[in-house]
C-alpha cells in the first residue's frame, strides 16, 4: 500500500470514529432522564426524544402553570369532589414541567381541595422536585395533628417545605416527619386592591428565599388562581403555561386570570397550540425567549 493510500484509509477510519462518537454524545445528551452538568445546575430536564433538533435552553426563573375550563374558570362549584379535567397529553406536559423544575409550589387551598403529591410519575426523571406549600397559619399541619387529616405531601416521606407566618412556633407540637421543613416568613402588608389580605406571604420574598436557602433556580408555581394572582401581581412570573380544557363547568368558579392581568404582570402572549383535545396558551416576558423555538417542544 502506498503512503498516500495508507494515509487516506487512516483518515476515513478517523472520520468513522468521529461520527460514531458524535452520534453517541447526541443520544446520551438528549435521552429522557439524562442531564448534562449544565442541566443539573439549572434544573432543566433533558429534551424529549422528538425534540433533538430543538435544543432546550437553560431554564431559570418562575414558570406558572394553570388549568382552566374552556371559558377560563378555575373549578366547578357543582362538583362534589375535585377531579382532573384536562386531557392525558396535558397531564403528561405537567409532569415534564415538574421534572424540569427544582421546586413545585402550591397554596394551602390546593392541598386541601386536591390532596396532590406533586411528584413526577408520567415521564422519566432522575430526581423529584422539592415540594413547597404556602400555609400562613399552618392549618394543614394543625389539621393533621389535631384532626388526623391525611395529606400526601406530609406523609409520603419526600422533601417538603411549608412556609408560614406563625411566630415563636413550637415545632415539636406538630409531630413533623424529618422530611418536612417549616420556614417562618414575617407577613408582608400587601399594596394595592387586587392582592389578598391577611397573613400575606410575599411572592418576591418566597422566590428569593427558595433560591438562597434551597438553591431553587427554576420554580414551577402550580397552585390555584389565588396563588397564581399573588405571583402575577408582584411581577414574579417569567412565563405562563395556561391550559384550557375542552369542557365547560356547570357552575364555574372564575379564576380572575384575564388577559389584562397577565399583560399587567409584564407578560406577552406568544401563541396557542393544541395539546390533545385541550389548548395551551404560552406567555412570557418580552425580553425572555421561550426555551425552544417551537412552543410545544417545551416542556
Amino acid at each position: 500500500m502506498t503512503p498516500l493510500r495508507c494515509a487516506f484509509v487512516v483518515w476515513i477510519g478517523w472520520l468513522r470514529h468521529f461520527d460514531a462518537a458524535a452520534a453517541w454524545t447526541s443520544r446520551t445528551a438528549w435521552s429522557p432522564g439524562f442531564r448534562s452538568s449544565r442541566d443539573v445546575a439549572t434544573g432543566c430536564a433533558a429534551a424529549p426524544a422528538d425534540a433533538k433538533s430543538d435544543a432546550v435552553a437553560a431554564v431559570t426563573g418562575v414558570t406558572l402553570k394553570v388549568a382552566l375550563d374552556a371559558n377560563g374558570a378555575a373549578a366547578d362549584r357543582a362538583a362534589n369532589e375535585s377531579l382532573r379535567f384536562t386531557c392525558g397529553e396535558a397531564l403528561d406536559m405537567v409532569h415534564r414541567l415538574r421534572c424540569c423544575s427544582d421546586a413545585v409550589l402550591v397554596g394551602r387551598g390546593t392541598v386541601q381541595a386536591d390532596n396532590p403529591s406533586l411528584t413526577v410519575r408520567r415521564t422519566p426523571c432522575d430526581r423529584q422536585p422539592l415540594r413547597v406549600v404556602l400555609d400562613p397559619r399552618l392549618e394543614l399541619l394543625r389539621q393533621k395533628t389535631d384532626q388526623g387529616a391525611r395529606f400526601a405531601l406530609l406523609e409520603d416521606g419526600l422533601t417538603t417545605v411549608v412556609y408560614h407566618t406563625v411566630p415563636d412556633l413550637d415545632e415539636d407540637s406538630l409531630n413533623l416527619l424529618e422530611t418536612i421543613t417549616v420556614v417562618y416568613v414575617p407577613p408582608t402588608k400587601p399594596s394595592g386592591d387586587n392582592v389578598p389580605h391577611g397573613d400575606y406571604l410575599s411572592a418576591a420574598t418566597l422566590t428569593r428565599d427558595l433560591r438562597d436557602r434551597f438553591g431553587v433556580n427554576h420554580l414551577m408555581v402550580e397552585g390555584g388562581p389565588l396563588t397564581a394572582r399573588q405571583f402575577l401581581y408582584e411581577h414574579q412570573v417569567d412565563r405562563v403555561i395556561l391550559v384550557h380544557a375542552s369542557l365547560c363547568f356547570r357552575q364555574p368558579l372564575e379564576s380572575g386570570l384575564t388577559e389584562k392581568v397577565l399583560v399587567d404582570a409584564g407578560l406577552e402572549k406568544l401563541g396557542t397550540e393544541p395539546c390533545g383535545v385541550d389548548q395551551i396558551e404560552y406567555w412570557s416576558r418580552p425580553e425572555l425567549p421561550w426555551p425552544t423555538t417551537e412552543l410545544s417542544k417545551w416542556p
